[in-house]
C-alpha cells in the first residue's frame, strides 16, 4: 500500500489563495458585504439614542467633579421660550390699539405655561407696540404660540399682529 504525501503547503497555500481571489468567490464576498450593509445599516442610526456625551460619562463615578455635575442638575431650572408679539398700524398707535394691546396681555398671562408679562413697548416712531411673553413647557408651547397669534390677531382694524 503506497502513502501519497501529502501536498507541499507553498501548493495548498496557492490553491487557498486561487480560491479566494477567484472569479465566483470575489463576486460572492461582494454579495455578501451587499447583504450585510443591508442589513445592518439602519442599526447605525440608533447609535444616538444610546450613546451618552453629557460630562459625567466621562468621569469616575466617585469624582468630585461627577458629583458636582451631579448636584447641577437639582439647580437647573427650565428657561423659558420668549415669545415676541409685535402690534403694529402703519399710521401710528392710537388709544384703542393701547387698550386693545392691554386687554390681550391679561389674556397672554392666560396662557398655558406663561409666566410675567412685560409690555407694551412703544416703538420710537410710535407705529408699534412691543409685548414679551415668556413661555415655558415644551408640551405646551406649540398650543399657547398659536393661542398667542389668535389674539394678536384680533386686534382692532388696521391694526396687525404678529408672534414669533
Amino acid at each position: 500500500m503506497s502513502e501519497r504525501s501529502p501536498a507541499p503547503s507553498g501548493a495548498r497555500t496557492s490553491r487557498l489563495a486561487g480560491w479566494i481571489a477567484g472569479r465566483r468567490t470575489k463576486w460572492a464576498v461582494l454579495a455578501l458585504w451587499i447583504v450585510l450593509l443591508a442589513a445592518l445599516g439602519p442599526l447605525a442610526g440608533k447609535l444616538g439614542e444610546v450613546e451618552q456625551n453629557d460630562a459625567s460619562s466621562w468621569l469616575p463615578g466617585g469624582a468630585e467633579s461627577t458629583r458636582v455635575v451631579e448636584s447641577q442638575e437639582r439647580f437647573r431650572a427650565e428657561e423659558p421660550m420668549l415669545a415676541v408679539v409685535v402690534y403694529e398700524r402703519p399710521s401710528g398707535i392710537t388709544a384703542a390699539d393701547r387698550t386693545a394691546v392691554t386687554a390681550d396681555m391679561t389674556a397672554f398671562k392666560a396662557l398655558p405655561g406663561a409666566e410675567t408679562v412685560q409690555g407694551p413697548i412703544p416703538s420710537e416712531d410710535g407705529r408699534a407696540l412691543q409685548v414679551l411673553v415668556p413661555l415655558t413647557g415644551e408640551d405646551t408651547l406649540v398650543d399657547a404660540v398659536d393661542e398667542a397669534r389668535d389674539l394678536a390677531q384680533r386686534g382692532p382694524p388696521g391694526l396687525e399682529g404678529h408672534v414669533t
